[in-house]
C-alpha cells in the first residue's frame, strides 16, 4: 500500500516531519555528546541488541524461519520517531529531567545513524549465522518486478472483471504491466497467488499513475464505475501526457461522447457491448450470416456514436 499511502500524506509530510525535528532539536543539550560519547554508543548498541533479539523471538514463537525472525529484528532494531514523541511528552510531564532526556534522545539518533549499515548488511549478517536457512532466505514479499524501473508497460486502473481479463491477455502476450485497485481484499488476495504486478491504490490521482511508472507506459486502460471518476482522471492523464493512448471501460453508452471530449483514445460501453454479443450470437442461431450480422452491429454503433467510435470487435 505504499504508493497510495506516500501519495495522501505527502502533501503534510515535509512540513511536519521539519517541525518535529526541529522540536526534537531543541531539546537535545550537545555537551552531553562530548562528555558522555561512549556510554551513548554503548547505550546505542544496547538499545540495538535487545530491540533485535526481543523482535527475533516474537518471529520465531509466530513460527516463523530463526533467518526471517532475525533480519525482520535487525531491520527493526533501531529506536523510531515515535521514541522521540514519548521522550518529549515524558518530559514535559517531568517524569524524567532534562538532561536524561537529552541522553536518550541522543541515544535514539544514535541508533538511526547505525541502522543504514544493519540493513544494508542484513542478509549476509542472517546468512552467516544461521547457514544451513541461507538458501530459503529470499524475500517473497516484494514485486517479481520493480515497477519503477518498467518501461514500455501497460497501466490498469481498476482490477475486476474487465482488468483482470485485459491484465491476462497481456501475460500471454508478454506484454509487462502494472495494475491497482482500491479493493484490499482482492489486491491482497491476488498477491497471495503471485501477481506481484498488482497493487493497491487509486487510479484517480495523478501521482498514484506517476508511480505506476505512466511516464515510461505505452497505454493507460481504465475501467470506471462512475462516469465523474472517469472524466477527471481522462482529463489529468491528457494534460500532462497528450499523445499516450487511453482505453475506458464505461458502464453505459451514455458516457462515450464526454470521455472522448475529456481525452479517451477509445471508449467501450460495457453494458452496450455486451447487448451486441447477445445480439450477435441471437442473429447467428436464427440462421442470419455472418457479413450481414456485422454490418448490422456496424450500421447500429455508428448510429449511436457516429465515426468517432472506434472498435474492431
Amino acid at each position: 500500500y505504499r504508493h497510495q499511502i506516500e501519495i495522501d500524506i505527502k502533501a503534510f509530510k515535509d512540513i511536519l516531519l521539519g517541525l518535529f525535528f526541529v522540536s526534537v532539536g531543541l531539546q537535545i543539550d550537545l555537551t552531553l555528546l562530548f562528555d558522555h560519547w561512549f556510554r551513548i554508543i554503548v547505550s546505542a548498541i544496547g538499545l540495538l541488541s535487545f530491540k533485535t533479539l526481543l523482535i527475533m523471538a516474537i518471529g520465531w514463537s509466530l513460527g516463523e524461519r530463526k533467518a526471517t525472525a532475525l533480519r525482520t529484528g535487525l531491520v527493526l532494531s533501531q529506536g523510531g520517531e515515535f521514541a522521540f514523541a514519548l521522550i518529549s511528552m515524558a518530559t514535559l510531564s517531568k517524569v524524567i529531567p532534562p538532561d536524561v532526556s537529552s541522553f536518550m534522545l541522543l541515544v535514539v539518533i544514535a541508533t538511526m545513524l547505525i541502522s543504514p549499515a544493519i540493513i544494508s548488511n542484513v542478509r549476509s549478517i542472517s546468512d552467516k549465522i544461521f547457514k544451513d536457512q541461507s538458501n530459503l532466505s529470499v524475500d517473497q514479499l516484494g514485486p517479481s518486478k520493480e515497477i519503477h524501473g518498467m518501461k514500455h508497460h501497460v497501466v490498469i486502473g481498476g482490477y475486476g472483471r474487465i482488468g483482470e481479463t485485459v491484465a491476462h491477455f497481456l501475460d500471454s502476450n508478454n506484454i509487462p504491466y502494472v495494475a491497482m485497485d482500491t479493493n484490499v481484499r482482492l489486491v491482497s488476495e491476488q498477491r497471495r497467488q503471485g501477481n506481484r504486478n498488482l497493487i493497491y491504490g487509486d487510479c484517480n490521482k495523478i501521482q498514484m499513475l506517476k508511480a505506476c511508472g505512466i511516464d515510461q507506459a505505452r497505454l493507460v486502460v481504465l475501467s470506471f464505475r462512475f462516469l465523474s471518476e472517469a472524466i477527471t482522471t481522462v482529463e489529468q492523464i491528457r494534460s500532462n501526457y497528450p499523445d499516450l493512448p487511453i482505453i475506458v471501460r464505461a458502464h453505459h453508452e451514455n458516457a462515450f461522447e464526454e470521455l472522448i471530449l475529456a481525452g479517451a483514445n477509445h471508449v467501450v460501453p460495457e453494458m452496450l457491448e455486451a447487448s451486441f454479443m447477445v445480439a450477435t450470437q441471437t442473429l447467428s442461431l436464427l440462421g442470419i450470416d455472418e457479413q450481414t450480422i456485422v454490418e448490422q452491429i456496424k450500421e447500429e454503433r455508428d448510429r449511436r456514436f457516429g465515426c468517432n467510435y472506434d472498435y474492431t470487435p
